[in-house]
């Protein structure tokens, strides 16, 4: 079971997220970010790509090339 952290240990869960995805942080991202008008086609993107649907207001993540998840549904 997930458990919800405070501010400042969000940080450190987020660099540990960072570490494991390699991405270092938000400036130098490995992973890409798309936007869509709608659900996005996951066949352009990587797993861990993020996409924002911005006509839903909707994120997703690539789980598996070509299929995208809903964040948050």
């Amino acid at each position: 079971m997930a458990t919800e952290v405070s501010a400042g240990s969000g940080t450190q869960v987020l660099g540990k997220i960072f570490r494991k995805t390699e991405m270092k942080s938000l400036n130098n991202m490995k992973l890409k970010c798309f936007q869509s008008a709608g659900v996005p086609d996951g066949n352009a993107m990587n797993v861990g790509d993020l996409c924002w649907d911005y006509s839903n207001s909707d994120a997703y993540i690539c789980t598996v090339t070509g299929t995208v998840v809903k964040i948050n549904a």
